[in-house]
């Protein structure tokens, strides 16, 4: 019985570790950049702002992170791919000054996205949540605090000053979208 325990345990954890494998050991990838700023975070960045002009943007923005990563940009798990690739190197992905910024000079992504007003990218991974698995809790530190994406989005609706250059509806939308996905605040974690 003890034998069998101890394999069932050991089955569990090999499917635990499985699961949890990185991109580069799931998929083999080989990034184009280095993952400093002027490396992977510019090549992201650029491709997101251009992406905004493109017929489908996340299509578009997709197809430059498997190609950043060296995949074929139609690969049949693409969605997955870029997901688990946003949820890894979010802390890699930090946006720098672009002239545009109404909160900070640097930031995440998707915090830059939604500071831009643009909710296109953040929809998009919250409606094929299955398919992204992107991490609504991702958090940096702020002020010595621990801030996610939700926190962001109320630091906008609670400045007036801020609020005024949003579309205050949309973002109220999707402040209630990440209510219901059960988003956190960094204190919550």
């Amino acid at each position: 019985m003890k034998r069998f325990i101890i394999l069932v345990v050991a089955l569990l954890l090999s499917i635990n570790v499985k699961s949890q494998n990185s991109l580069k050991e799931q998929y083999g990838i080989i990034l184009k950049y280095d993952t400093s700023e002027s490396g992977l975070a510019n090549y992201i960045c650029a491709s997101y702002y251009g992406s905004l002009s493109a017929p489908v943007p996340i299509v578009y923005l997709e197809k430059a992170i498997m190609r950043g990563i060296g995949l074929d940009e139609n690969h049949s798990d693409r969605r997955k791919i870029v997901g688990k690739f946003l949820n890894e190197y979010h802390g890699d992905l930090i946006c720098g000054n672009d002239n545009s910024q109404l909160l900070r000079e640097n930031e995440p992504l998707i915090k830059r996205s939604i500071g831009r007003g643009e909710f296109a990218l953040i929809d998009h991974l919250m409606i094929f949540e299955e398919d992204y698995q992107y991490n609504l809790n991702h958090y940096e530190i702020v002020d010595g605090k621990k801030e996610t994406i939700l926190d962001y989005i109320e630091k906008i609706l609670n400045n007036p000053i801020l609020l005024k250059h949003y579309n205050e509806d949309a973002l109220r939308i999707l402040h209630n979208d990440f209510i219901e996905y059960e988003a956190k605040r960094g204190s919550e974690l």
